[in-house]
């Protein structure tokens, strides 16, 4: 009985606690905590004595996303680096989840908060305190906005990007959101918070003109249409290749949390070899909780690898995960950065729609929508649909309105970037550059 009293409570305090997160009063008490802990350290003159809370003579500090097991979290942050001509801080949870293919990008000091963003007013002081130790001395902070703003995967994550930025411009840096999107349904606290950053002037970079109507709707200010990150992300040259009969099939552990049965799958793979297409099955996201690894796994034990079905089962670097998009015909997918690689090679993708923000993306590119919402998968048909309507379009055609519309997009993304200025003393000549990778 005591047991089952106590679970009872438990539920109860998630719940009670889960409604607070949602309510504007919970983002303004963290505006006010982050501008207190913000003038707290401006009025601290000296440097911290320890090394590894400096930021050395870094202009830039960016807050990357978790990183971990991602792909594109790991692409976003590695574009950023590329463009940035400065020294740069990243702040991030884990620096060993960032710790591949930023060899080219320049000197970075990394470190670690995971305190920072993910944990409650409370809990967090510490990690911010020591955040705006060390950003009060950069004169530009970017959050790397993604998919998390809106409240939607958890609201105190989102809450705390704004106001970490809110009391950092308020104090007389320059502060940017790197290319987000946003929700028709966004979290009521987030979206307080969204306002009272755009109020402060920091520059809202929204990744596609759907999500930048919402905000505008909502009174957001401030904001800026521009194209997602990695549309910028650089990778060797190469010639044109002939694309192959290759299908790029993504088994997300996203959607099949959500309730999506491999068997759904499984008609998509045997529709594809039917029509005479080989199947590559390619994870994501390589984590606890929602690893493609596991998703894709269930649909392996039903249809195994053979001729025309073949799986990696380990996670990429994104310019080896470019690398094959550009050869095959087209990519089906529940992860949005695996649909972003693609089209930034000119090949066609039909995105799983896992929080309402794909449909933006294919206007940019006047392309038909050819996103598949969560609830439409209760069945197999849907997925064997979008192929018809891939092919029904023309997939030559949907290669010509994706290429003849890339330098447009690719120029969007760049926008991203125009924020970061910086005096010639703080530039890093390219040739100079190198980055101490965390291992």
């Amino acid at each position: 009985m005591t047991g089952s009293i106590k679970s009872a409570a438990r539920k109860r305090v998630g719940t009670v606690l889960g409604k607070m997160r949602t309510r504007p009063a919970y983002a303004r008490l963290f505006l006010i905590e982050d501008t207190i802990l913000r003038w707290g350290a401006a009025l601290l003159r000296n440097d911290l004595h320890d090394p590894s809370f400096s930021s050395g003579d870094s202009q830039l500090v960016v807050i990357a996303t978790a990183g971990s097991g991602n792909i594109g979290d790991h692409a976003m942050l590695a574009t950023v680096l590329q463009k940035a001509e400065c020294r740069t801080t990243v702040i991030c949870n884990s620096a060993a989840a960032f710790s591949q293919s930023l060899e080219s990008t320049p000197q970075v000091t990394w470190i670690e908060l995971p305190g920072l963003l993910d944990r409650g007013l409370l809990t967090r002081i510490p990690d911010a305190w020591k955040f705006h130790r060390i950003a009060r001395r950069a004169s530009q902070i970017g959050v790397i906005g993604a998919d998390v703003m809106d409240g939607r995967y958890f609201p105190t994550s989102s809450i705390a990007r704004c106001s970490i930025l809110a009391a950092s411009q308020r104090a007389g840096q320059t502060t940017a959101v790197f290319g987000f999107s946003w929700s028709a349904e966004p979290v009521t606290s987030a979206v307080t918070a969204m306002r009272y950053l755009g109020k402060s002037q920091s520059t809202l970079y929204v990744r596609d003109p759907i999500s930048r109507d919402r905000l505008v709707s909502l009174g957001v200010e401030n904001t800026v249409g521009v194209a997602d990150l990695v549309f910028s992300l650089q990778s060797a040259k190469h010639s044109d290749e002939e694309q192959g009969s290759t299908v790029v099939v993504n088994v997300s552990g996203l959607v099949s949390g959500a309730g999506v049965e491999a068997t759904v799958y499984v008609k998509l793979v045997d529709e594809l070899v039917e029509r005479g297409y080989t199947v590559l099955v390619l994870p994501h996201v390589i984590r606890p909780g929602d690893s493609d690894l596991d998703a894709q796994a269930a649909l392996r034990s039903l249809r195994p690898p053979n001729a025309s079905v073949d799986y990696i089962d380990r996670l990429l670097d994104p310019l080896d995960v470019k690398a094959i998009v550009r050869k095959c015909r087209f990519v089906v997918t529940g992860r949005m950065h695996l649909g972003i690689l693609s089209l930034s090679e000119g090949v066609p993708a039909a995105i799983i729609n896992t929080n309402g923000k794909a449909e933006g993306l294919y206007s940019l590119f006047e392309l038909p929508n050819l996103s598949i919402e969560l609830d439409e998968l209760h069945d197999s048909s849907r997925l064997v649909s979008v192929v018809s309507q891939i092919e029904n379009y023309g997939l030559d055609s949907l290669v010509e309105t994706i290429k003849s519309n890339l330098p447009k997009v690719t120029s969007l993304s760049a926008q991203n970037f125009t924020w970061m200025e910086y005096d010639s003393g703080d530039k890093i000549a390219r040739t100079d550059r190198g980055v101490q990778c965390p291992r």
